[in-house]
């Protein structure tokens, strides 16, 4: 209840409560309530699909979900197995997860996305429930504990994430981004793993160790309820990587990033000179070009 309080406070406190409805049980209601639920939410959702409106769902948790259905299919009988859970829990997640998509409705071409939040024990990914959900979704964020507890907001295991459709949904510029961070944070945890070794640092590893910290704790750690468009993520990745932005803390990082971020978000001239930046570019290299030359605007 505490949770589902916490969630309510923050709609209200950022005026949202018009476009968000919020659809609980709690551990203390009947086991059939609770089974109901996520069903009772995506029905409102399509409603709200078929009027017309783009409808994002997000269901927490289906671990949970799961596990009263386990108790309500063996009280009713039903052969248990993995885990205890009934054969049909598959069928159940995807029956309901599946209700999800790109509809033409009667208003127009409208979308139904759907979240569902499942839980690990011990960080093992590798749960029934856990993988099930990741063979009926289009990919999957993972949250690691450890990395929260080393200050990484939001704590996303890059490595363990994967996604099914993101090349085909990316341009060419977000793409190409997307790969040169792919690499460098490969070779970042090559890197890091090798120097537990006590081999000796030269300067090429300081300054991947350097521009990894720069990346992690200063560009990818952002505020809950802070937006940073598209566009502007790329163009700050971009001010970093080339070090045109000089800060030698995460901290100093953090700073001309939100100030880079409000110019962009108040200067009506400077945001289109940034947006027509990147719709002219098709890679990173000649992205890393233009900013070169027009440093001084963007900065």
């Amino acid at each position: 209840m505490n949770d589902i309080k916490k969630v309510e406070t923050f709609v209200t406190d950022h005026n949202i409560q018009s476009n968000c409805v919020i659809m609980a049980s709690y551990a203390s209601d009947p086991a059939p309530l609770v089974y109901l639920t996520p069903f009772s939410a995506m029905t409102l959702s399509e409603y709200f699909l078929e009027s017309g409106r783009d409808v994002l769902l997000i269901l927490d948790d289906l671990t949970d979900h799961a596990k009263y259905y386990r108790e309500l299919a063996l009280l009713s009988g039903k052969f248990p197995g993995r885990s205890a859970y009934p054969a049909d829990i598959f069928y159940t997640h995807s029956r309901l997860l599946e209700r999800a998509g790109y509809f033409k409705t009667n208003t127009g071409v409208n979308a139904l996305t759907c979240l569902p939040v499942a839980e690990t024990v011990q960080g093992d990914i590798t749960g029934y429930i856990q993988t099930n959900l990741m063979s009926i979704t289009d990919g999957h964020i993972y949250f690691d504990e450890e990395l929260f507890v080393q200050g990484v907001r939001p704590a996303v295991n890059y490595f363990l994430s994967v996604t099914r459709v993101g090349r085909q949904t990316q341009t060419k510029l977000k793409w190409s981004v997307a790969r040169e961070l792919t690499s460098f944070l490969s070779q970042l945890e090559k890197t890091q793993s090798f120097i537990h070794f006590g081999a000796e640092i030269n300067q090429g590893i300081k300054s991947t160790l350097a521009m990894g910290e720069k990346l992690i704790y200063g560009f990818f750690n952002q505020e809950s309820d802070y937006v940073i468009e598209s566009n502007l993520q790329i163009l700050l990745f971009t001010l970093i990587w080339s070090q045109i932005v000089q800060a030698k803390t995460p901290q100093e990082v953090r700073t001309q990033c939100r100030k880079i971020a409000d110019k962009y978000h108040a200067d009506a001239g400077y945001r289109k000179i940034v947006d027509d930046m990147m719709g002219a570019c098709e890679d990173l290299n000649k992205l890393l070009g233009l900013v070169s030359v027009k440093h001084a605007e963007l900065t």
